[in-house]
């Protein structure tokens, strides 16, 4: 019966690869665009009112300015990575965690994957051949188990 379980199950299931679940904070560029948008606008109204007349101050001014603008087209030109939940990749495999679990492992995995199992008895009224039934459950799970034999398919013109 294990064979038989094993053998339908990684079949099915074998080369999925496992990810996990990460929060990305995001990047921050449009937030920060914003912040230096607002922060040279400030810098000009001041200029403007003559806080920087001073010989000093206006170098300072226009080094000042100049360092906003090219961090300004820099963040500008910086894709925006929004902060959430990704699903990255582990690089473990269902056939790896199988292989090296124990019997309650791969009972968790069968679970995890909404697999059933089903033995019936050799003699008496649920005599069925063949004895053993291995079920997907879980209609997504299914799916999964498609799109992956869909995937590993050989491409045929």
């Amino acid at each position: 019966m294990d064979e038989i379980v094993e053998r339908r199950f990684l079949a099915d299931f074998g080369p999925a690869e496992f990810s996990e679940r990460v929060w990305e904070p995001g990047n921050g560029v449009a937030q920060r665009v914003a912040d230096l948008t607002a922060d040279r606008k400030r810098l000009r109204d001041d200029r403007a009112a003559g806080l920087y007349d001073s010989p000093d101050d206006a170098e300072w001014f226009r080094r000042e300015y100049a360092r906003m603008g090219r961090e300004l087209e820099t963040a500008k030109a910086t894709p925006e990575k929004p902060a959430g939940w990704y699903s990255v990749p582990t690089g473990r495999r269902v056939a790896d965690e199988w292989r090296a679990g124990d019997t309650v492992a791969r009972r968790e995995l069968l679970e995890a994957f909404s697999v059933r199992v089903l033995l019936f008895p050799a003699r008496g009224p649920l005599k069925r051949d063949p004895r053993i039934e291995v079920t997907i459950v879980d209609p997504k799970a299914e799916e999964l188990a498609d799109v992956l034999e869909a995937a590993m398919a050989p491409d045929t013109p």
